[in-house]
């Protein structure tokens, strides 16, 4: 009995030596299986990190996994997409910016040259004298309202809320403003009551400075603004040109005008209802607008 039961354990002891063996193989082959699973993507995702940090956002990475790496992924690649259409919004803010300085800065530039000149009479110097003016008084609104963004883009201690009595407040914008109403004849009717909100005041006069603004640029001769408050809401309303679909989904659009030729004319940047709808929005209040063409417009603003 004895050499069968020493054979018997020669055996098990080299069974049990191969399936050592084996489960070390296997082991190594799992281990190798895995860490290349987890690393590949790790790696993947340093490419695109490096990709996106050299200014390229179009990133390609496996989002169908439903690990948490699948999640990192499509969570990366959601971040690279954003990136991208921040940076695209950049550079069109950029070069929107440029655009705008550039044009009064060719105006000023030619007509200081024009002025040089000794041949031109008194009414051409005036003529020219009053461009430079204007385009100045354009290049000074547009850095005004590009710092006021830049502000409120911060979205930090922007805000310095108050008691504000919003009767008294639009009141004063309208005083402010009637001399261009009554320049072009337009009659603005007030049917306001009481009402008071919280707010940071000069943001909030800025915006009934914009809409009002607005609406008295855009009303022909001889028309007629009417302001409406309404269960805690500011109603706006000219009989003015009126604006299209698509012009209303644009208007918020920094640097977009919905008139580019009477735009020029009366020195408009493109920025003002987009502060408008950024201080709005901080206020966390509602803005809409309903516009007919050839009828007019009519902004509504809700705390």
């Amino acid at each position: 009995m004895r050499p069968d039961v020493e054979q018997n354990l020669g055996e098990f002891r080299s069974f049990l030596a191969i399936l050592l063996v084996l489960t070390l193989l296997f082991s190594f082959l799992f281990i190798a299986i895995a860490a290349k699973r987890i690393v590949k993507p790790v790696v993947s995702l340093t490419e695109a990190t490096k990709q996106i940090s050299e200014g390229e956002f179009h990133v390609d990475l496996n989002v169908r996994r439903q690990d948490e790496i699948g999640q990192l992924a499509k969570h990366f690649k959601s971040m690279s997409k954003e990136l991208g259409q921040l940076d695209a919004m950049r550079q069109e803010f950029v070069s929107n910016v440029s655009h705008e300085i550039q044009s009064p800065l060719a105006t000023i530039s030619a007509t200081s040259h024009a002025l040089q000149a000794n041949d031109i009479s008194d009414k051409e110097r005036v003529t020219y004298s009053e461009l430079i003016e204007k385009e100045s008084l354009r290049l000074s609104s547009l850095s005004k309202q590009l710092l006021t963004l830049a502000s409120l883009d911060q979205e930090t201690d922007v805000v310095n809320k108050e008691t504000i009595n919003l009767e008294e407040q639009i009141k004063g914008v309208v005083r402010s403003l009637i001399y261009q109403a009554q320049q072009k004849g337009i009659y603005i009717q007030l049917d306001t009551m009481p009402c008071t909100v919280t707010g940071d005041p000069l943001l909030l006069h800025q915006v009934w400075e914009n809409l009002i603004f607005n609406a008295i640029k855009f009303t022909p001769t001889g028309g007629t603004i009417h302001i409406t408050f309404k269960n805690r809401q500011v109603l706006i309303q000219d009989n003015g040109v009126g604006m299209t679909e698509h012009q209303i989904k644009r208007i918020y659009e920094r640097f977009y005008t919905v008139d580019e030729a009477r735009t020029n004319e009366q020195n408009s940047t493109g920025l003002g209802l987009s502060i408008v709808k950024k201080i709005v929005d901080l206020h966390n209040a509602d803005i809409n607008v309903t516009s007919t063409v050839g009828i007019g417009t009519t902004f509504t603003v809700t705390f």
